[in-house]
């Protein structure tokens, strides 16, 4: 990039600043399968997903988690845990009216067991907190 360039782009940013301001975007896609075939056997899954996003000034922020967690056991004393949690945090300072914060969090979650005294654990878990505020 050629100076003048550059240095036309440091002034516009400079003298508008809400040319430069992009809104926050996050998506987190995960996917986790176990399988246990036969007696005395142990199946787990998990799928964990965490985002934060902080702004000041900032024209939106979006945060979209899609997971999957699969866990199956066929025999007998089997045990099978599946677990998904997903947790996501926005925090805006200075925002104008109309500036959105949205989180969307799909959580498919599964656990299953075929024959005789076999154990589930099956846990889900969403969490969204969004903070905004202005002095």
């Amino acid at each position: 990039m050629s100076p003048k360039l550059l240095s036309i782009g440091i002034v516009a940013g400079i003298l508008f600043p809400n040319c430069v301001l992009a809104q926050q975007v996050i998506q987190q896609s995960a996917s986790s399968s176990a399988t246990a075939v036969g007696n005395g056997n142990f199946a787990a899954s998990s799928v964990n997903q965490s985002a934060a996003q902080n702004g000041s000034h900032a024209p939106g922020q979006t945060i979209i988690q899609n997971g999957e967690s699969n866990a199956t056991a066929i025999g007998e004393n089997n045990v099978v845990i599946s677990d998904l949690e997903q947790v996501s945090v926005q925090n805006q300072h200075g925002v104008g009216h109309g500036q959105p914060q949205l989180s969307i969090q799909n959580a498919i979650n599964n656990a299953a067991a075929v024959g005789r005294n076999n154990t589930i654990i099956n846990s889900s878990g969403q969490y969204n907190l969004q903070n905004r505020w202005s002095y």
